[in-house]
């Protein structure tokens, strides 16, 4: 992959950048040019290194190893290299940029296409690139994943946790803004159950006259948690299967609305108000 491509364009780059400047807050800024060493003693973080690595693995859906990492770095006293300090500092640590640590996990890095695909003959077709492009980003972040086709659930492949991590990294590799997810209802139904669980062990452990009044209220609060939880879906509005996401991202459908559960809710109640006035 050409390094000279312009920062906009370079999805390695910018999740660099990006996890440096989520790091460091406002200051000091984040480019091609800084120099690692110096930006972690402005920082004032022992885990400088620690936090760069995981937030950039988080972003991009890879993996990188501590031996990697010395290679990288080349520091004294590891892999293969018994160089002084004082020479390493002087020698090493200027080469040390954003820029090269991009350039290194390029390397190691499988780009993602989303160019048009030709299916059994048909012409190009944009959406099944992004299908295919969707395809290896998910083969990335959860290889156990197995196979799956346009019309499967994104739900059903990707658990919440595997859903946040593809949304960024498919925003970022195909450089478009998505539809925000919606995670309030998971957070409620959360909620509940801490809530419910710790009234019935609190009750149960300490005290048997709370648990008398409150044990039919906490399995009611359980029983709607759980079935919060299998009703919650923090995808937009119009978009469940990765065929849906793919029509959308090639401009085949209209931009989805983010607030899923409210606006099936409304339009529910909106459908019965009709009926009712006919």
């Amino acid at each position: 992959m050409d390094s000279t491509r312009r920062f906009e364009d370079d999805e390695v780059l910018r999740a660099v950048i990006d996890t440096l400047q989520e790091i460091a807050g406002d200051d000091p800024k984040a480019e091609a040019t800084t120099n690692l060493v110096e930006f972690e003693e402005e920082v004032f973080d022992s885990l400088f290194h620690l936090e760069l690595i995981l937030g950039i693995e988080e972003r991009l859906g890879i993996s990188i190893s501590h031996e990697e990492l010395q290679t990288f770095y080349q520091l004294p006293n590891g892999i293969d290299n018994t160089m002084p300090f004082e020479k390493w500092r002087s020698s090493i640590a200027p080469t040390l940029t954003v820029a090269a640590l991009a350039d290194f996990i390029r390397e190691r890095y499988k780009p993602i296409s989303f160019e048009p695909v030709s299916v059994l003959g048909s012409p190009p077709c944009q959406a099944a690139g992004y299908f295919v492009g969707m395809s290896d980003i998910v083969q990335q972040i959860h290889p156990e994943a197995g196979r799956f086709g346009p019309s499967t659930s994104i739900r059903t492949v990707l658990p919440n946790r595997r859903l946040r991590l593809f949304w960024s990294r498919l925003s970022r590799a195909a450089n478009k803004s998505l539809p925000p997810l919606s995670f309030w209802l998971n957070h409620l139904a959360n909620a509940l159950l801490i809530i419910s669980i710790g009234f019935l062990a609190f009750g149960i452990m300490v005290n048997w006259a709370i648990l008398a009044s409150v044990w039919l209220l906490c399995l009611k609060g359980l029983q709607l948690g759980w079935w919060l939880h299998r009703r919650a879906n923090p995808l937009p509005y119009g978009i469940d299967t990765f065929g849906d996401l793919a029509r959308y991202l090639a401009g085949k459908r209209t931009p989805p609305r983010a607030w899923r559960f409210g606006n099936r809710v409304g339009s529910q109640f909106r459908r019965k108000q009709s009926a009712e006035s006919s």
